[in-house]
């Protein structure tokens, strides 16, 4: 019994090494450029503003991708169909957050925030984008 779990345990060690892969160091730099909001007096900021401001509204925008089904012949004219699932970019779901904010009167997004959302699509999970924030107008 002692042999068979030394070979089982040996086996999963070898299973489990084998399915790792080598890479090379990777640098990944996340971030959001808000100069194109401050340019036009907007800020956007994780914290609270501690001056004179006016309450407009709690705001959250979700953005989910556009799935497509795409059929696809192959080299041997038979069809089949790959789903075709959009990048979201995290600058178009702020932007969108920027213009329903400016719609409503404000100059500022506090408390910003930047997730990510999901919902099932059958048995695929399908991953988006969320960002929200409390719009203030900020009386100067």
């Amino acid at each position: 019994m002692k042999r068979i779990i030394f070979y089982l345990s040996a086996i999963m060690l070898l299973i489990s090494c084998s399915s790792v892969k080598e890479t090379e160091r990777q640098t990944i730099f996340l971030g959001y450029d808000f100069t194109p909001y401050t340019d036009k007096g907007f800020l956007f900021t994780p914290f609270l503003y501690n001056d004179n401001y006016e309450s407009i509204a709690l705001l959250t925008v979700e953005m989910y991708p556009e799935i497509k089904k795409q059929h696809v012949k192959s080299a041997f004219d038979s069809e089949s169909t790959k789903i075709v699932i959009e990048e979201i970019n995290t600058n178009e779901v702020i932007k969108e957050l920027y213009n329903k904010a400016v719609e409503l009167g404000a100059n500022a997004v506090v408390e910003f925030r930047v997730g990510d959302v999901s919902y099932m699509n059958g048995t695929r999970r399908i991953k988006g984008v969320s960002v929200s924030g409390f719009a203030i107008k900020r009386i100067k």
